[in-house]
Formats: C-alpha cells, structure tokens, sequence
C-alpha cells in the first residue's frame, strides 16, 4: 500500500518506545490506521492497531486529550478496547494517537462484497445498540459522532464500535452547541447547524442499518429518504431512527426493546367468500312459493323448509353469501304468506285440519240469547252426517258423525242467523271451517272450506237440506 505523503513520517515509527508503526491499514479524513507491533524491548510481543488523528478545532487540545483518555476506560463488549492514548509531535506537528485492538475487517469492506443476511443485521443492530445505550448512559453521557461502517469492527465474531476521535462528553447536558463535525452521509439534519445529542448516534445506526440490509446508503445519491421494503422489525426501526426532528427519534433502549420483541402474528384474513352465484332457476323458486302460498298457507311451508336447509346448507359448504341469501328468501316468503293467511281467515276458524265439513246449524235453529239443544242430519259432500249441538247465547258447540269419521266443533251466530262454525275430526284427519247462511225459500246454503284432509285443502259451496227435526 503506497503510503501518502502526510504518514510517511510514521513509517517505522516507534511510538513511546513500545509500538512499532510497520504498515497504514486505513485512513479517513480525522486520521489514519496503522497496523503495530508491540514491543517489550527488542522482542515483537503482540500485534495492535494505532490510529493517528490531527487535533480538532472545535476544542482545546487539552479537552481532546481528556476525551481520548475517557475511551481507555470504556470497557464494554461490544466497544473496540483503547490500550492506550496520548499526544506526540513528529516533524514539529502535535499528532493524537490512540493503540487500539486490532480487527479482523470493518463493516465497510464486508459491505463490499454485497449486503449482510437478515439475521447478521438483526445480530449487528443488537450490538451496536447495546454500545449506545453503554456510551449514553454513562455519567457523563458520550456520544460518538461517526458511527459508520467504517468505524464498526468485526473481532472474533463479534461487532464493535470503534474510533472514538470524534466523540464528545455532555457535561454541560443533553446538548451541545459547537461546530459540525461526522462524516457528512451519516450526519443528522441538526448536526449540520452544530447541534450534538446523544440523538445524533441514533441517526447513524438508522443508516448503516439500511446499508447492511440493502448494500447501499439511502442518502448517497438524493435528498429524500427512499426504502425498499425491509423485513420485520427493520421498516418501524429505521424510520423511529431517522426521523428529521431529533425531539421524535427512538432512543437507543427503544431500539434495544423493539429487536427484543417477536414478531407479531399476522393479522387473520377474512375467510374467501366465493363470488359464485346460485343457478339462476332458484330464484324462480320465490314465485312458485308465493303461487302455493295463495293456495294453501300450511302446504307452502313444505318447500320453503326444504328451501332453507338446502340454502342454509351451500352457503356453508361453497362459502357464499348468495346461497345464504336464497333460504333466508324462502324462510322470508313462507312466513309472509302465512301472517297473510291469518288476517284473511273467516270468522271463527283457527288453525286445523280439513275433513268433510259439519254441517252448520239447521233452519229453525235458535236466536241469539237463548239455550237449545239440536240435532238432525244432513247431506254434504254426498255423505250422510249426524250432528247434535247446544247453543248457549251466540256461542255454539257440537258434535257430528259421518261415514268413518266424527268430531267436534264450535263458532257462533251472527245477528243476521248465519254460522260460523270451525271443526275438527276426532283421528286428527281434518281440520276447517264452515258457514251456514239461511236463505228465503226456508233451504241452506252451506259453504265449507278444508284445510288439511287426506283429499287435500278443498273447498265448495252448496245447499243442504234438512231431513230430521227434533
């Protein structure tokens, strides 16, 4: 390595009788690296890094070297270890040296050969937080200035943070107030006005974080903040780091907390409801339902039941709403019928059977107010029916026969004579209702209406006559 005019006279140096300079490793703009041996006498006992750094301007030279002792004492794992620190003068200039732990490569040449695996990125920000937290919870507080690539060394597997040439104590509080200082990539918006807290590291990890996961530096090549997508929990880590207002970016032990945390769980997505519709054909189903409905309320349920399980049934099974929409539609359209069913009945019916409807009370039959007993026989349906009733004011009740079957019945007269009857057969065969109208020429006109019979619902008027007077 071709040694620049500035350290030549350091080549072969021996510094304070006990390091030996052989070779430059390194330089940057604060100073340069040189691989050393140390001596103890004549013999080589040992290899060292020593860097040699121009004062700064910024402060005192006495303030720099107590800084630079500082970093003797800075025992960590994870902070490169200073064996010693001082000043010298080679050829009438005041050099700062520091002998530090040699390093098997810097962050920056690895970065060189592509970007780090996501788990080596994860180990690296561990680290370098645990450093930070170390240096700015310290009494005072010290914040290093130049975390970059660079400055961070890898020694038997393990990350460091080195190069403390640049680092300031806080004595005077959380922040100073002087001239800018840092390598300009890894500066933060405030460190270019002069402004230093401990705010100013954490705006670096964010960078060297973005470079170890994608090989570049997002500041390199335009002003604005642009990040490709990064794996947890590096997206919410970097941008908490390289907020612009120092006042809003994490901490060090904000960072230390999130790495610590597992990766949440994905949230659950929403079952797939498949977009497939039922056959058009069921939707004519509405209709037939409405058409049975007008015929026959109870019959109707029928179809509608088997509507709803088998609806009910796909929609689970195929996962789609519209399935579950169609027996909703034929629960909907069976009850509609039915609640219209009910508030056109005839007087005196409640739900039932059909059968052959009793005949209704006779001609002759007593008027409203007063008790009687009566029976007689009728034709209906061309069958012979017997039936015995008592009436008790308006109020009717009786009993009938007929050819295989008998039952009871009840209703009521209205003031204008006509019955209303509603019947129901003893085997549970026939349930309806009747009405008996009195007509001038002394006949009956008998209107019956079966609502469920083993014939089915029917319904049929006709005139009856009386055969058998009590």
């Amino acid at each position: 390595m071709t040694i620049p005019n500035i350290w030549q006279p350091f080549y072969g140096y021996v510094l304070k009788d006990k390091y030996r300079l052989r070779s430059l490793i390194g330089e940057g703009g604060f100073g340069g690296v040189f691989l050393a041996e140390e001596l103890a006498g004549e013999e080589v006992v040992g290899k060292v890094a020593v860097k040699i750094m121009r004062p700064r301007e910024d402060s005192t030279l006495e303030m720099q070297l107590d800084e630079l002792e500082l970093s003797q004492h800075l025992n960590h794992p994870h902070i490169l270890r200073c064996f010693a620190t001082g000043s010298v003068i080679v050829e009438g200039e005041t050099y700062f040296y520091m002998v530090l732990e040699l390093a098997e490569e810097s962050l920056q040449v690895r970065l060189q050969r592509g970007p780090l695996p996501v788990e080596d990125v994860r180990v690296l920000a561990e680290q370098m937080t645990e450093a930070l937290i170390f240096l700015h919870g310290s009494s005072p507080a010290l914040v290093h200035r130049d975390v970059t690539p660079g400055n961070i060394l890898r020694i038997k597997g393990q990350w460091k943070l080195a190069d403390f040439g640049l680092a300031r104590t806080l004595k005077a509080g959380s922040v100073v107030e002087g001239i800018s200082l840092g390598t300009h990539h890894y500066v933060p918006p405030e460190g270019f006005t002069g402004t230093m807290s401990p705010a100013w590291d954490i705006w670096s990890l964010g960078i060297v974080l973005v470079e170890a996961l994608t090989g570049r530096n997002p500041f390199s090549r335009r002003a604005s903040l642009e990040l490709p997508h990064l794996p947890y929990p590096f997206p919410e880590l970097i941008l908490g780091c390289l907020q612009e207002d120092r006042f809003e970016r994490w901490t060090a032990w904000r960072i230390r907390d999130t790495l610590r945390q597992e990766e949440p769980p994905a949230p659950a997505q929403p079952a797939a409801t498949s977009s497939v519709q039922p056959p058009a054909w069921l939707w004519w189903y509405f209709p037939l339902l409405l058409l049975i409905g007008l015929y026959s309320p109870t019959i109707m349920w029928i179809p509608a039941v088997i509507g709803l399980v088998a609806g009910s049934v796909m929609a689970w099974q195929r996962k789609s709403g519209w399935y579950g929409a169609w027996a909703i539609g034929c629960l909907t359209c069976a009850l509609l019928m039915t609640m219209i069913g009910f508030a056109h009945r005839p007087a005196g019916y409640a739900t039932g059977d059909t059968s052959p409807a009793p005949a209704a009370a006779p001609a002759g039959a007593p008027s409203a107010g007063s008790h009687t007993d009566y029976s007689g026989a009728w034709h209906a349906r061309n069958s012979q029916i017997t039936f015995s009733f008592t009436q008790h004011g308006t109020g009717i009740t009786g009993s009938f026969k007929m050819p295989g079957s008998s039952g009871q019945y009840m209703g009521e007269m209205d003031d204008e004579g006509q019955l209303h009857l509603q019947y129901t057969c003893a085997d549970q065969q026939g349930i309806g209702y009747a009405e008996v109208i009195p007509n001038a020429d002394g006949t009956y006109t008998y209107h019956a209406t079966a609502l469920n019979s083993p014939k089915g619902q029917w319904s049929e008027t006709q005139e009856i006559v009386r055969n058998e007077n009590p």
